[in-house]
């Protein structure tokens, strides 16, 4: 008898003691999980209030040569007060002495940008811009004091998952009962673990978001925002208001090119990307690609040259689409309107090297080893209204690799660009045109 409790003992006294550490680990990492849902909250209203405050700001620089809206202001006023009266904001006293002082300057800011003259000074216009510039640096601050320490959870997540284990091997001698308390704990780990990663991947996604808006989204958007503010006005002639729509239709492509060239990019850095090769013909795929882009590009059809050989490559051919309009595009940006492109090609050594010539403004010397660079944007383009984001070249280079190929580019400044690319013969090389 005295065995039996003794062994009853040896096995619960371990096996209970683990069970305690284990509910403080429990306790102490769903503390942890509250802190960073209600730092999620906060995050996300002051992102909230960060982008209506942007918006007042591009209002005020906008004053001029747009009439002032003093009813959107106040709008964007109480809609910005609202985000940030957030109780989750004010979980430290510093916290809500921030919070408070953001309220007032976020209301004199919204008052003074609403009692602009029709036609303010300039001083009065940077005095303001210098105020809103103040504000931003403020709520900057206030987001910066509601972080989500993914490390803790993940940290503490390891814990249990260690303990779970170490309760398991313990209490092996009652096998059914333990089971049944293993695959109780593990259920709990996983969800906490869902958790976790949901906390995380909720923080990776606005932190991408917030990039992507920042370096890719923001110029075309905000000209989309003009145009369709402009297509409002109801003293804009017919003429202006079938430029403004082409402008739309035109940013609007920069979008959908943006975003596509971003969905590839994210699959090619992470080695995603499933290249469906195939032999491809040059000639057939760029006389397809051209009817493709000629609404996009009116007068292009007339002003390619092509000079491509009867050669066949080993290639995905939507992507090798991709990587021709890029390399089109960006000639088109950078070469006058009238000015003939060459779509020209030969075959050396196995491989099919592609040139796209433009007769535009060159690259300078130090910004052409740097054009395939992500974000790199050689300078404005002088024949085009579509600003460039610097991910078309960059995306060609990706692409041109993932199939075995290589890039490179020739500039001379005021002479034009050449751009090449070299890809794998499909079946048996051809021989070289003469």
């Amino acid at each position: 008898m005295l065995k039996r409790v003794l062994l009853a003992l040896l096995v619960a006294v371990p096996v209970i003691g683990l069970s305690i550490l284990l509910n403080r680990v429990e306790t102490e990492h769903d503390r942890l999980t509250e802190r960073a849902a209600r730092a999620m909250i906060a995050l996300d209203a002051t992102y909230e209030a960060a982008l209506i405050l942007d918006t007042q700001r591009e209002h005020l620089v906008a004053t001029a040569y747009l009439p002032l809206d003093r009813h959107a202001i106040r709008t964007w006023g109480a809609e910005f007060q609202r985000h940030l009266s957030n109780p989750a904001l004010a979980a430290t006293p510093t916290d809500r002495r921030l919070q408070r002082s953001i309220q007032a300057a976020a209301s004199s800011f919204t008052a003074e940008l609403a009692s602009l003259p029709p036609h303010p000074s300039r001083d009065r216009v940077l005095a303001l811009r210098e105020q809103g510039d103040n504000l931003a640096q403020e709520l900057a601050l206030l987001r910066s004091r509601h972080a989500v320490n993914l490390n803790a959870l993940l940290t503490s997540e390891s814990q249990q998952r260690r303990l779970s284990l170490l309760v398991i091997v313990v209490s092996n001698g009652v096998i059914v009962l333990f089971l049944v308390v293993g695959y109780i704990l593990l259920s709990r780990l996983a969800a906490w673990q869902a958790r976790a990663q949901a906390l995380e991947a909720t923080e990776q996604l606005r932190r991408e978001f917030v990039s992507f808006a920042a370096h890719e989204l923001r110029n075309p958007a905000s000209a989309i925002k003009m145009g369709a503010y402009l297509l409002g006005q109801p003293d804009l002639s017919p003429e202006q208001r079938a430029e403004v729509g082409l402008a739309l239709g035109r940013n609007a492509d920069a979008l959908s090119r943006v975003v596509l060239n971003l969905l590839n990019i994210g699959r090619v850095e992470a080695g995603r990307l499933r290249l469906q090769l195939q032999p491809v013909s040059l000639p057939e795929l760029a006389q397809e690609l051209l009817s493709e882009l000629e609404p996009y590009y009116p007068g292009l059809p007339g002003r390619l040259q092509q000079q491509l050989p009867a050669a066949t490559v080993q290639a995905d051919p939507e992507l090798l689409k991709l990587v021709l309009s890029n390399l089109l595009d960006n000639a088109v940006k950078y070469s006058p309107p009238q000015a003939p492109i060459l779509l020209q090609g030969e075959v050396s050594g196995g491989m099919v090297v592609v040139h796209v010539r433009d007769r535009g403004v060159g690259i300078p010397p130090d910004q052409l080893p740097h054009i395939f660079d992500k974000y790199e944007t050689g300078g404005e383009a002088p024949y085009t209204r579509r600003p460039g984001v610097g991910l078309g070249l960059y995306m060609a280079r990706l692409l041109v690799e993932a199939h075995g190929g290589s890039i490179w580019a020739e500039s001379l400044p005021g002479a034009g660009t050449t751009i090449s690319f070299a890809l794998p013969l499909a079946g048996p090389p051809a021989r070289p045109r003469r």
